[in-house]
């Protein structure tokens, strides 16, 4: 593997791109199959815009985004630990992350979007959308720097 994985080197396989990867709709997550891999939980956190872009290309939202410390981009999020349903887990993600008050803009059930299943990794990868205001989003992204886990995820 590569060299700047550090402490996150035992997880780096789920990091690396495949093809075998499967849909998995909100009620097949319940097959028992599914409580018996690993999981993951990332959340595209947004608010409606308006704003025009160079002003000339219209804005439809302002979507949250952060660089991974492999050089990629992706959406906050990560593993769930065991004993954490995945909301739970995503909401301490979010929190370590981004430094997300979990309290006011909590992730929940309902905000589910989709999951997908990778065999040959046994991984599903559960993915979530939250809306908040757009004074909120600038609120979200300014604390982000003070999160713990800032800059090294």
């Amino acid at each position: 593997g590569d060299a700047f994985w550090g402490h996150l080197l035992s997880t780096e396989h789920f990091g690396r791109e495949s093809k075998n990867y499967s849909l998995v709709s909100k009620h097949d997550l319940n097959d028992p199959k599914f409580n018996e891999c690993t999981q993951a939980g990332h959340c595209m956190i947004y608010a409606k815009s308006e704003d025009k872009i160079f002003e000339l290309y219209d804005s439809r939202a302002i979507v949250l985004m952060q660089m991974r410390f492999d050089g990629y981009i992706g959406f906050p999020g990560g593993l769930i630990e065991d004993g954490e349903s995945v909301v739970q887990g995503l909401n301490r993600e979010l929190l370590e992350e981004m430094n997300l008050d979990i309290v006011k803009f909590p992730v929940k059930d309902d905000d589910f979007v989709t999951a997908h299943f990778c065999p040959n990794k046994n991984i599903c990868l559960n993915f979530y959308s939250r809306e908040v205001s757009y004074e909120d989003i600038k609120l979200i992204e300014s604390s982000s720097i003070r999160a713990g886990d800032h800059g090294s995820e």
